[in-house]
């Protein structure tokens, strides 16, 4: 019941009563009776309403320990800062709890390893010290991507022991091994061979913990191919994507007024002009110099919408690429490289040498370097175009690889550059960071609304509710699982394969999140002398309104027998 409920209850309550006293013949302490049955009235009323009244606060100090807590520190710390109070996160259970239970509480004193980042939200406000606990043994920070398409090297990146040795195996096979660095710092790799949920296990001295990544089988882009002349290397590009299942379209400029098309795996076929639907059934268009040049101002406005609205991707190929509108990368007139060897960024294989072209490219503010030469230069580049990418590339004849048989660098140089333009797609997205674990939040996002989504795992099916995000345009939610093992988060179209570690795992690297976070937190929340909060509300003991009813209720009672015996007397008189 509201107190607006309550309220009208008891004025009602109270017309009725004076109401029954004002037509009662006995006019005998009629003003007592009244404000008795008033006083009943408003005595029950308060008991519902339970009201508060203002007084000075007094700041109040706790210790607030946590896991980790070496027990025998507590009471030290306590002293040092003339804390009231000692309280253990595992008994209070959270922060909010412990506020309503400690409403003076103006500053709190946390010891351990701290608190995770869920938990500081609730200390808003609150002046913030913090004691921290050693570390254990093991990984301090690690962070992997959620997901990958199949083919793709997993970068794991991450801090431990200084010279200690990390090591990742997957199926009991160790795949990657390093030393950290005397900052503490390691990087490892491996490759995952087959699509799905990949689980690997991480080491760190003694201690090892399971980790997972969500393996996309590689799908083939759909590529239109647009060439102003015939050209070997786009032929050979075409008959590679066609074997790989990719559909393709492809336009040749023959000579003035002759073309010849070809569709492939299900393309739409390409007319002699270009057309927004044509360009929404592609992911990736290539098109080289001659053919830019001679598109028409509304193909022209056509491509430049496609790329820049729907996201359409786009490679310029040539040694002067050029597309009215779209030419922002950064590339200027080079000496030419007769042989050059690429690699992708932080890769130390390098690819079978190819011919390179007269073009010096620069990533700049709002692109990245997608493949390098040995001496790291730029080869191959992406910028971004409003919703699509645009790109450019350094390499002459890369059909070299295959005419000498090194069809495996053909490959990765054609699938490094279509996935990096491929017209992005809705699906889930997960932060680069540790799996989720039993008890704890785990924030996934979508890019945009969805309004129906669901979490299977050993548990059964949860729903998720999105909300959107403050600080992107994506919609995210906060999944708390409840058994550890595989779960999936089932989207429009989209499945993410997701790992749930158990509650005593990866404690290292936890320990040390809630280090860092509770750290921050308390540098920023850290008061000297903190002010008290003011004036509180201190609720009313309910006794005093219990012990009203009571007296008044006994007092209308009494004085209803009395009038009763008073009248028996006074009739046995006249009698």
């Amino acid at each position: 019941m509201s107190d607006h409920v309550t309220i009208a209850a008891a004025v009602a309550a109270c017309a009725w009563v004076l109401r029954l006293e004002w037509r009662r013949a006995d006019r005998r302490r009629l003003a007592a009776r009244i404000g008795a049955s008033l006083m009943a009235v408003g005595a029950l009323a308060a008991l519902a309403l339970a009201p508060a009244l203002p007084r000075p606060a007094v700041s109040e100090r706790i210790v607030l320990t946590t896991e980790g807590v070496r027990t025998g520190a507590v009471r030290g710390i306590a002293d040092s800062v003339a804390a009231r109070h000692v309280v253990s996160l595992d008994t209070v259970g959270d922060l909010a709890r412990l506020r309503r239970a400690s409403p003076m509480l103006n500053d709190l004193v946390v010891t351990g390893w701290g608190l995770p980042s869920y938990e500081l939200a609730r200390a808003r406000g609150l002046s913030l010290g913090f004691v921290p606990a050693p570390l254990p043994e093991g990984l301090r920070s690690v962070a992997w991507p959620s997901r990958i398409v199949l083919g793709e090297v997993v970068t794991i990146v991450g801090s431990a022991a200084p010279a200690a040795w990390i090591r990742i195996a997957v199926d009991g096979a160790v795949r990657d091994s390093t030393r950290a660095e005397r900052d503490g710092h390691f990087e490892l790799r491996f490759t995952p061979r087959a699509a799905g949920l990949q689980l690997f296990a991480l080491q760190a001295g003694g201690t090892a913990d399971t980790g997972a990544i969500d393996v996309r089988p590689r799908r083939p882009p759909s590529v239109l191919i647009v060439e102003g002349a015939p050209d070997f290397e786009l032929a050979h590009l075409r008959r590679w994507l066609a074997a790989s299942g990719a559909r393709v379209g492809m336009r040749t400029t023959l000579s003035r007024g002759r073309q010849r098309t070809y569709a492939f795996n299900g393309a739409a076929s390409p007319g002699p002009t270009l057309t927004a639907d044509l360009l929404r059934s592609f992911d990736v268009l290539i098109i080289d110099e001659h053919a830019a040049r001679g598109l028409s101002r509304a193909e022209l406005e056509l491509v430049r919408t496609a790329v820049t609205a729907d996201g359409l991707g786009i490679l310029l190929t040539g040694d002067r690429p050029r597309l009215d509108g779209l030419a922002a990368a950064p590339a200027r007139a080079a000496r030419a490289d007769r042989t050059i060897r690429v690699r992708k960024p932080a890769s130390g294989e390098l690819s079978p040498p190819v011919s390179g072209i007269p073009l010096q490219l620069e990533p700049g503010v709002a692109g990245q370097t997608i493949l390098e030469a040995a001496d790291r230069r730029a080869v191959a580049t992406v910028h971004a175009a409003g919703a699509g990418r645009v790109g450019l590339t350094a390499i002459r004849n890369p059909g070299r690889w295959l005419l000498e048989g090194e069809e495996r660098a053909f490959a990765d140089y054609w699938t490094t550059i279509l996935t990096a333009l491929e017209r992005p797609r809705e699906g889930w997205e997960s932060p680069a960071s540790l799996p989720g674990l039993v008890g704890h939040p785990f924030r996934i996002s979508w890019p945009a609304r969805l309004d129906t989504a669901f979490v299977a795992g050993p548990s059964g099916v949860d729903t998720l509710f999105l909300t959107p995000d403050a600080d992107s345009l994506a919609w995210s939610a906060d999944f708390w699982p409840r058994h550890p093992g595989r779960h999936r988060a089932i989207g429009r179209g989209d499945t993410l394969a997701l790992y749930v570690a158990g509650a005593g795992t990866w404690h290292a690297a936890r320990a040390a999140d809630r280090v860092n976070a509770t750290t921050l937190h308390a540098a920023l929340n850290r008061r000297e002398s903190p002010s008290p909060p003011g004036r509180v509300d201190a609720p009313l003991a309910p006794w005093i309104f219990m012990l009203a009813f009571t007296g008044a209720a006994g007092w209308l009672w009494w004085e209803r027998r009395r009038c009763g015996w008073e009248g028996k007397e006074g009739r046995t008189g006249v009698g």
